[in-house]
């Protein structure tokens, strides 16, 4: 006898792909766009060396990474915005 809930879907691959649209929708939600990103693999080792105490994700070090470099960037061309 099968435990647990019974499916909902019919195969994982389904499963997936709804959970990928559903994780989509909440990303929009807060106004933010989700994507995929391939780097080479010393480029995530690097990116979870540079994990801060709280980050919990490869996602919030690569924000906290790209904030720093966007405040870096209106630190030396303060004409540009």
């Amino acid at each position: 006898m099968p435990r647990g809930r019974p499916a909902i879907y019919p195969d994982l691959a389904t499963a997936r792909r709804f959970a990928n649209q559903r994780a989509k929708a909440r990303a929009q939600e807060r106004g933010h766009i989700q994507r995929s990103l391939t780097l080479p693999a010393d480029c995530w080792d690097r990116i979870r060396a540079a994990r801060a105490p709280g980050e919990t994700s490869d996602a919030q070090t690569l924000t906290r990474l790209l904030h720093m470099l966007e405040g870096d960037a209106k630190l030396s061309n303060p004409g540009r915005s």
